[in-house]
């Protein structure tokens, strides 16, 4: 039988930052302790990450996409 995490919808790492158009762009996401916890508990968790992209006429557009971490 295979452990199952407690965790509710929690928000594990969060990064703000601004980008020039047309360049290709790499993020890392440090976790918070929680998170580590959880996966040092665990062989994967599945995170959803949530893109929201404001332009400078501030309209606003989010992207959702879910990523599996395995250790």
């Amino acid at each position: 039988m295979r452990k199952q995490a407690k965790l509710k919808s929690t928000t594990v790492g969060r990064l703000s930052r601004t980008l020039r158009p047309g360049d290709p762009v790499t993020v890392a996401i440090k976790l918070d302790p929680k998170a580590v916890r959880a996966l040092k508990r665990l062989r994967s968790v599945t995170l959803t990450l949530t893109f929201v992209v404001t332009d400078n006429a501030q309209n606003r557009t989010t992207r959702t996409q879910r990523v599996t971490l395995r250790r």
